[in-house]
């Protein structure tokens, strides 16, 4: 009688103790290096490599967003519901640089923020001259925001095209520093896109300008 061939069965084996050999492997919470080539065959996905914008982790906060509210008064955002972070660096007179202890989902511990509602004349970068009230703006929001505590919330979008996240800036207890910055006349209100604050930002500039504050005085903005 002619012996029965065992060759079909090789493959099947060979993927069974693969397969065994993986499942060891990641219960034995080996390094992500060693993983990486284990992750092919068994479809586990290393750590670090989720997703942009797949759900944070169980616990994780969550960015409070006031056009989710539905709010028209920035007075009426709920502080307990922000993120806590602390403005390391002032930019200019729209955009700052915070630290984020426990960064909400889509956020890092450190990023650019680009102040919603305020529209700062630039600074000056290599050959191109600073706008007129450039330097006075950005030494107003320096002098407001820099090492200072903040609280972040969000509006409609988290980032602009530049990737910079796009927030207002409360202090514990106090009020909408963003809306402060235009009230003071550190810088006019940036109106051309929507956002949920926009009544209360245009108010403060008319009120601004009418007092002539800030650079709304000698340096008027038309």
């Amino acid at each position: 009688m002619r012996p029965v061939s065992r060759r079909p069965l090789l493959p099947a084996v060979i993927v069974f103790a693969c397969a065994a050999g993986a499942a060891a492997f990641l219960a034995a919470d080996i390094p992500v290096a060693c993983r990486s080539l284990l992750d092919v065959f068994t479809g586990a996905a290393s750590p670090g490599s989720a997703v942009p914008g797949a759900p944070a982790a169980p616990g994780a906060p969550v960015p409070y967003s006031v056009h989710a509210e539905g709010l028209r008064d920035p007075a009426a955002a709920d502080r307990s519901r922000m993120t806590a972070a602390r403005v390391v660096r002032v930019v200019d007179g729209d955009t700052v640089v915070v630290e984020i202890p426990r960064p909400p989902e889509g956020l890092g511990s450190r990023e650019r923020v680009r102040l919603i509602g305020v529209d700062a004349p630039e600074l000056g970068r290599g050959s191109r001259p600073a706008d007129a009230g450039g330097p006075q703006s950005a030494e107003a929001a320096r002098a407001l925001l820099q090492g200072r505590d903040v609280l972040l919330a969000f509006d409609r979008e988290l980032r602009d095209r530049y990737g910079r996240v796009l927030a207002y800036l409360y202090a514990p207890g106090a009020d909408c520093l963003n809306l402060r910055l235009v009230a003071t006349g550190a810088a006019p209100a940036l109106l051309k896109y929507p956002f949920a604050f926009s009544s209360a930002f245009a108010a403060a500039e008319r009120e601004a300008r009418a007092a002539r504050l800030g650079l709304f005085s000698e340096l008027y903005i038309p």
